[in-house]
């Protein structure tokens, strides 16, 4: 799931699997506080 999101993510920014990767990790972050 959080795999197939951050691919998602990361077509629909344009942007490098890594920085999507870190993205990703950015909202899971603000979402467990």
């Amino acid at each position: 799931m959080a795999i197939e999101t951050s691919l998602t993510l990361g077509k629909l920014f344009h942007q490098p699997l890594r920085q999507t990767q870190g993205l990703v990790q950015s909202l899971l972050a603000l979402m467990h506080t």
